[in-house]
């Protein structure tokens, strides 16, 4: 019940910070000060499973079942608070704010109590063996997120006496072949650990999986001849046992030694279905929501969760797919792994409630579940309805299916308010109010109700916002603090209220596809930390100032943006220089007038230092003037339908990053120079540059 106890615990944490930023205090009566008591024994329990997770005994597994029991205990009690003090704020009926901050206090008082009698246990167990009770983890040493997710150098260790047994397994047929590439046989650094490596080798009888979890295991724990002589007594003990069963052991021990913080993301891959391949992105955004990342100071979460994701990978535990540029790399696991997964979840049970929702307006969407949408073994669930305009609160019945129930033991705590999506409709949804990421599943023209308004900031809790199609989005989304991630394929965003004390969404990251948005000073100041952006302008009677695009440059942390303007005139345009990624579409720019990215462009140095990817699609431009030095790390250079374009410059093919041009329906001297690209660094040796013309590789003989 450690990893149980140890998400339960990331997840308050993240609750009790939630609802302390600035922009909480001035809505709700709650004492920040009372809070800062529970928070510090969290952050303490915390630690403690992190130094003695490792710990096997009665005592662990009943202490870990009632930290998992409070933290949950403790979410619900700050929920129900929060949800409730923000109806008031929504309506007339004020209660007095001396009873609400009261009952508060009360609560949390109780909670902590609770805590203490745990931490008493804590004492006596540390006692029992030994330990300090103040001494602290050592801290991950996290390093950059710009490591890459798939390191250079992949070490099998003390196994290349055995390469030859271990290729010929692992390549019986072509699924396997993907394994290879993590594998690697770099051999050992020690010489003293060698002959160990190799008893390890034949302990793992054979078993590719075995040989490289195993190996994983290894390069990432201490290089002593002790703990190496446990590993493979450990392989030892079990040696007699079946294939499967010798795998299952060896899966057992390799999970054993993982460090806690990489257990709930680990076991969570249980949620895919067997063979299933996503991406980084997606991944790393239902880690967030579940709340299973430990905040690091000086990175954002989605950094922590790169460093996690990382982690996995290099201990062979995820595969990694990688599908060319511009393609974000596929994450796979073996099937014996999501196997393992699906029984140790079932033994710890470490998600209580759901925090992730999917909706779907299908013809047939009321005989639903109202948490994942399936259809199949449906029962009838009382949840508390939060009545926003009474603040009273009604029993709402729901349908559930049989997985979320066994899933979510702690479905029957939950509240849920009604959210309206049609104004002409009776189509409504009931969202839990401690959700953090809702995700719609199909294309619908939903209309902006005053119930969307209202409801929206009572999800105090929400992330991760992602719908195919939403026609407006209501300014209350400007006064949600701990949004991260808004995707749409088409968004119309209501500007934000100016007032003095506004709301900074320093967590926003990403902000998809807005249409016909003014990027006026309080926008830009109110998402300082944006990367990614996608905007789109189809009104062509307003003239270009308007919009403010020159703002766009003060976005310093901006690294992806897509613009597309339906072959209207755009002006007054800038671009931050911390671009990695530009995407042009359907763009008439009067380029020799551009702020930064300057039917003429000639760009200056220093301005693309770090862009990675260049694409521009059915331009006006004519001529380009450019040189290497303007686009240094350059990578993916893409041009559709530039019918007007005369040539590439050729210095672009002496970009050291480059590894791809893409030409399609150009004009024909456009191809012939990128043909000419191809062939003046296939005579200088460049052997990595690839270049298509429309969909045909260059050959150069």
């Amino acid at each position: 019940m450690a990893v149980a106890a140890y998400a339960a615990l990331l997840s308050l944490s993240h609750v009790l910070e939630n609802v302390q930023l600035p922009a909480r205090r001035s809505r709700l009566h709650l004492d920040t000060q009372q809070l800062q008591s529970p928070q510090e024994k969290v952050e303490f329990l915390r630690d403690f499973l992190e130094l003695h997770s490792q710990k096997r005994s009665q005592e662990m597994e009943d202490l870990g079942r009632q930290i998992s029991i409070v933290a949950d205990e403790a979410e619900d009690i700050i929920d129900f608070h929060v949800v409730y003090q923000l109806c008031e704020g929504s309506n007339d009926h004020k209660s007095d704010p001396v009873a609400a901050l009261s009952s508060f206090c009360q609560d949390i008082d109780r909670v902590v109590e609770k805590i203490d009698s745990i931490m008493k246990g804590l004492m006596k167990m540390e006692e029992e063996w030994g330990y300090v009770l103040e001494q602290k983890p050592v801290a991950s040493l996290l390093p950059s997120s710009s490591t890459p997710l798939v390191s250079g150098k992949n070490t099998m260790l003390g196994f290349d006496e055995y390469l030859v047994q271990i290729m010929d397994e692992l390549t019986r047929d072509d699924s396997d072949l993907r394994i290879l590439p993590i594998v690697g046989m770099g051999g050992c650094p020690y010489p003293e650990l060698e002959e160990i490596g190799k008893s390890i080798a034949k302990g793992c009888n054979g078993l590719p999986l075995a040989i490289v979890v195993i190996g994983g295991l290894l390069a990432k724990s201490n290089m002593t001849q002790e703990y190496w002589e446990f590993v493979i007594k450990s392989l030892t003990s079990f040696s007699n046992s079946e294939d499967d069963e010798h795998c299952s052991r060896v899966l057992s021990l390799s999970y054993n030694h993982l460090p806690i913080h990489l257990k709930p993301c680990f076991l969570y891959w249980r949620v895919f279905p067997e063979d299933h391949q996503t991406c980084p992105f997606d991944l790393i955004q239902l880690w967030l929501a579940e709340g299973f990342l430990k905040p690091v100071k000086g990175k954002t979460l989605e950094e922590v969760a790169e460093q996690y994701l990382k982690e996995l990978i290099d201990r062979n535990l995820i595969i990694v797919i990688d599908q060319g540029l511009s393609k974000p790399p596929g994450l796979v696991m073996h099937d014996i792994l999501r196997d393992f997964c699906l029984r140790e979840y079932r033994k710890q049970h470490f998600i209580l409630v759901p925090r992730i929702q999917h909706v779907s307006f299908d013809e047939d969407w009321i005989n639903m579940c109202f948490i994942c949408r399936n259809h199949s073994t449906l029962e009838s669930l009382d949840l508390p309805e939060v009545n926003v305009t009474s603040q009273s609160t009604s029993l709402a019945s729901l349908l559930v299916c049989w997985t979320c129930k066994n899933t979510y033991s702690g479905l029957s705590r939950l509240r849920v308010v009604r959210m309206k999506y049609f104004e002409n409709n009776s189509c409504e949804y009931l969202h839990p109010t401690r959700l953090r990421c809702l995700k719609i599943l199909n294309r619908v023209d939903m209309e902006f109700t005053t119930s969307y308004a209202v409801i929206l900031p009572l999800l105090w809790n929400l992330q991760i916002l992602n719908t195919p199609f939403l026609e407006v989005l209501p300014s209350e989304i400007w006064d949600i603090p701990q949004l991260r991630h808004i995707t749409s394929t088409v968004l119309i965003l209501l500007y934000p209220v100016v007032i003095q004390d506004c709301t900074i969404l320093e967590n926003l990251q990403t902000l998809t596809y807005v249409q016909d948005f003014k990027w006026t000073d309080e926008v830009i100041k109110r998402i300082p930390n944006i990367k990614e952006l996608y905007i789109s302008y189809s009104e062509n009677n307003v003239e270009w100032s308007y919009y403010c695009l020159y703002n766009l440059a003060r976005l310093h942390k901006l690294e992806c943006l897509k613009l597309i303007a339906d072959d209207f005139l755009v002006e007054h345009i800038g671009f931050p220089s911390s671009l990695k990624k530009l995407e042009l579409s359907h763009c008439r720019i009067p380029w020799e007038h551009m702020t930064v990215i300057g039917p003429e462009w000639n760009p200056v140095e220093g301005e693309f230092l770090r862009l990675e990817e260049l694409m521009i699609y059915n331009s006006n431009l004519v001529w380009w003037r450019a040189e290497n030095i303007h686009f240094p790390n350059l990578k993916l250079l893409r041009l559709y339908s530039m019918h007007k374009l005369q040539e590439i410059p050729l210095s672009i093919g002496d970009i050291d990053t480059l590894q791809k041009i893409e030409l399609r329906r150009c004009k024909k001297s456009a191809k012939d120079s990128a043909k000419q690209i191809a062939e003046e660094q296939h005579n200088n040796g460049n052997e990595s540059l690839q270049v298509y013309v429309d969909w045909d590789k260059v050959i150069v003989s």
